[in-house]
């Protein structure tokens, strides 16, 4: 645009220039202009509409019921396991799984797609009292930050994709964060987006202290002394 910008302003120039110095060609000249300002006109307004003719590319995170459903190829890089203790997650799980959509709202297909992401997951840090079973306060930090990639080769318009990318399974808080989405035709996101923030809905509706200590993972009721 910057190189349209400066071609007008020379013919301009030119123009102006025989128009004041050459009177005796103003006629041509007046013809010469309106038939370059005409098709500059054109050129332009071409330019601009096939720059909106890409694809619109757009990602969701969204949870659902994962139906008692559990994938050792989804949650493999995590620490967390379905069965283990560990102080500051809760004994037991959400039944949620965690998907990730990518939509195309152009008009045209979408090719050689690419969505760079981190699932970063928490873990809940706890302030004891004058025993384990007095807890004074306790805040999140973060437990671990797994990048992943996903990689699609056509996106027709109008259509979509998705699939299961995490179990939330016992972690009290979760963000997927969107690094990057491009295709082969435009870049749509290139910095750190979040697309999604779960957090344990749990911590919200505490009856008494034994349920707060058995979402900590401090004590678990189901197990005798």
């Amino acid at each position: 645009m910057k190189k349209i910008n400066v071609i007008i302003y020379i013919l301009i120039g030119l123009s102006l220039f025989f128009i004041f110095y050459r009177p005796d060609q103003r006629e041509s000249v007046y013809s010469s202009l309106l038939v370059i300002v005409t098709s500059v006109s054109v050129l332009v307004s071409y330019m601009m509409y096939s720059s909106q003719i890409v694809p619109k590319l757009y990602v969701l995170g969204s949870i659902k019921d994962a139906k008692n459903q559990w994938s050792g190829r989804v949650m493999n890089d995590f620490i967390v396991s379905q069965t283990d203790d560990i102080e500051g997650i809760a004994y037991d799980g959400n039944d949620k799984s965690v998907i990730l959509e990518i939509h195309n709202n152009g008009s045209v297909p979408a090719t050689n797609i690419k969505i760079e992401y981190d699932i970063v997951t928490y873990i809940k840090k706890i302030k004891f009292g004058v025993d384990r079973a007095e807890i004074l306060n306790f805040s999140s930090v973060i437990l671990e930050r797994v990048s992943r990639t996903i990689e699609y080769d056509y996106l027709p318009p109008g259509d979509s994709r998705s699939e299961v990318i995490f179990y939330v399974s016992r972690y009290p808080q979760v963000d997927i964060v969107v690094k990057k989405l491009i295709s082969k035709e435009e870049r749509f996101i290139s910095s750190d987006t979040v697309i999604l923030r779960y957090r344990d809905e749990r911590f919200t509706k505490l009856g008494d202290n034994q349920d707060l200590l058995y979402l900590l993972g401090i004590s678990n009721p189901d197990v005798s002394p």
